[in-house]
């Protein structure tokens, strides 16, 4: 018996393989076998059999789907499996799924960022200037990331984690200020929630009079460098891993890419930075750095891999 008293297979291999000769009666694989009873979003209890129904009344569209289901609605993370089920859906009720931007532009919305990355690189404009202001994403515009009720969340650079007191200090006053909530991110820096559009002005005005910057958290473009403290403090640290991610950080911020990048330094094979869950990652060696690129943390988790080993500092940043 399975989820929901729901039988399984006598053969569990069938659950992970396709069927080995295709035919009339071959199994469904991928979202076409997952049975209606099947949760697809947790946060609102919405399963497969709803999002089917949906289609039968009438919604061809994610955004449809989610206004009849409230699917998606909520953390967004079964927006990718919630768009699966309706293209197999629609599939099978012999209506044709279009993948493309519009008809204009043949490429489907997963080729959007890379394309908009070159474009941007070839001609390289201020991209709020003029009209290109009006053709940005929201958090773009504002220099601070939507949040579900509306209101803005404002993430200021932290270089590496590092930060002195003073600058605890402003950041706590502007959060008072203004009535902000704050809770300490992943990714080492402090995320003021919020924040109204009118709002936000004043709030950079304070922000950079204490000496901070957009921390790009809501942009495709290098977003942290995250660090452990390394041998100035960790007595298991064999090389300063602060002081190389603030370089890093700082030679690198802002630049802009197809996706969000997300970096980090470790002081020691103990790995307290996670760096091997990270696009880029550093850990130290006794005789320099180890370079790992293509890690991921979010919903498809994959180590970093090894491209470099105990190189110098220069020759890392060259890499």
């Amino acid at each position: 018996m399975g989820e929901r008293s729901r039988l399984l297979s006598e053969e569990p291999v069938e659950l992970l393989l396709s069927p080995r000769e295709p035919g009339p009666g071959a199994a469904a694989t991928g979202v076409a076998a997952l049975p209606t009873s099947a949760q697809i979003c947790s946060c609102n209890n919405v399963d497969k059999g709803a999002i089917c129904a949906a289609v039968d009344d009438g919604c061809t569209t994610v955004g449809a789907i989610k206004k009849h289901t409230r699917a998606a609605t909520s953390c967004g993370g079964c927006a990718p499996l919630v768009t699966q089920i309706l293209k197999s859906e629609l599939k099978r009720r012999g209506i044709s799924v279009d993948n493309h931007l519009c008809e204009h532009f043949r490429y489907s919305r997963q080729r959007k960022p890379a394309i908009a990355s070159i474009l941007a690189s070839c001609w390289n404009e201020f991209v709020l200037s003029g009209e290109h202001a009006a053709q940005q994403d929201t958090n773009d515009y504002f220099l601070a990331n939507m949040q579900k009720d509306g209101t803005y969340s404002v993430v200021p650079r932290v270089p590496g984690g590092e930060i002195t007191p003073d600058k605890l200090i402003a950041i706590g006053q502007v959060a008072k200020n203004f009535g902000l909530y704050t809770k300490i991110t992943g990714g080492q820096r402090i995320d003021l929630f919020g924040a109204r559009v009118h709002q936000l002005p004043l709030i950079w005005a304070q922000l950079i009079g204490a000496g901070f910057e957009s921390g790009h958290a809501y942009g495709k473009a290098m977003r942290t460098v995250k660090s452990c403290v390394g041998s100035s403090w960790c007595r298991y640290g064999v090389q300063d891993s602060v002081g190389l991610a603030i370089e890093i950080e700082n030679r690198y911020k802002g630049l802009r890419a197809p996706h969000k990048i997300k970096l980090a330094v470790s002081g020691c094979t103990r790995e307290c930075a996670e760096a091997q869950s990270k696009d880029v990652g550093v850990i130290a060696t006794e005789k320099g750095w180890n370079l790992y690129v293509c890690g991921n943390g979010g919903m498809r988790p994959r180590h970093a891999e090894l491209l470099a080993k105990d190189l110098d500092k220069d020759t890392l940043i060259r890499y």
